[in-house]
């Protein structure tokens, strides 16, 4: 077990170092001078000279990388070109937004997906569990952004029950569930739509095995058998799913979060990539795929303890 740990581990710390290269270097042969959009196409070449040298522009790639890297370990990602700011704060608050919005956008679909799941499996042949493969099949093809224009046009505008927009910290109870609501079902809905159907495909899988009959044939009933002893089966596939919709939600949330006018992660990347704010856009970036990387480690993790199998060749 703790080879196998060690070796997720190990995948992980190499996957994050690939993809801070990968980065750095996809950012650095973008087109553009980030000293002439930060002081302008009238500078004169010894102030963007001096800029580069300020900011470490005028060294080797390798050597800047190494700089970079050695401020991410530290918690320090640089000081922004356009406003000469320190980017850490601002990522720890902006991030710390998105991670709200993600986290209890996840949360409800999977309080919506399981148990429509499982009753569109159990009654696939019956109305009703036809009735939730087709929403959910609707649900899927609709994006994210379209569905929370929808809710501002009727919760917020025609009905004036909800705000379209901003946000309130989680610190002000009553005003942050008002704020949080439409772009939380906008993130849900289409999350809880595709895990629905993948619950109702590993549940119908799951009650054509073997064990299951087994069971049945000892007395217990469908549902019951189901409940003791399929559904930790089931959950196995379905956590795969879970963890690449996770990373879907952080991305789907930069769209979002401009729809609602939420100061959240995503928000800030579409700004600095308007203001061609490298190290700011550099910075987001690593955050999100460290992020999305940590998720599928935690997946990886969370089979080997539910799955059996694994712990055994572990």
């Amino acid at each position: 077990m703790a080879i196998r740990l060690l070796k997720l581990l190990g995948s992980f710390i190499a996957t994050v170092l690939v993809s801070t290269v990968v980065v750095f270097l996809l950012l650095r042969v973008l087109p553009g001078d980030p000293a002439t959009v930060a002081l302008g196409i009238e500078a004169t070449t010894e102030q963007l000279a001096a800029w580069r040298e300020q900011y470490g522009m005028n060294t080797p790639l390798v050597v800047q990388y190494f700089e970079w890297l050695g401020g991410l370990l530290r918690g320090d990602f640089g000081v922004s070109y356009v406003t000469g700011q320190n980017i850490s704060p601002v990522i720890t608050d902006r991030l710390q937004v998105t991670l709200i919005l993600v986290g209890l956008a996840m949360v409800i679909a999977i309080a919506v997906a399981v148990p429509l799941g499982t009753i569109a499996a159990i009654r696939h042949q019956r109305p009703s569990g036809a009735i939730i493969s087709g929403v959910s099949q609707f649900g899927v093809a609709v994006p994210s952004f379209l569905v929370g224009m929808l809710l501002i046009v009727f919760f917020a505008i025609e009905l004036d029950w909800l705000p379209s927009g901003g946000w309130v910290p989680p610190s002000e109870p009553a005003e942050f569930l008002q704020h949080v609501t439409l772009p939380v079902i906008a993130l849900g809905t289409v999350q809880a739509s595709i895990l629905t159907r993948y619950v109702r495909s590993a549940v119908l899988e799951i009650q054509r095995e073997d064990f299951l009959r087994t069971a049945r044939s000892k007395g217990l009933t469908a549902n019951v058998a189901l409940v003791r002893h399929g559904l930790r089966n089931a959950g196995i596939p379905v956590l795969t799913v879970v963890g690449l919709q996770m990373a879907g939600l952080l991305v789907g949330a930069v769209v979002v979060e401009r729809v609602f006018t939420i100061p959240g992660l995503g928000s800030y990347l579409v700004d600095s990539v308007g203001n061609r704010d490298l190290l700011a856009v550099q910075a987001v970036v690593v955050v999100l795929v460290i992020a999305i990387v940590l998720i599928n480690f935690l997946v990886d993790l969370a089979f080997t303890l539910l799955d059996p199998r694994l712990r055994r060749a572990a």
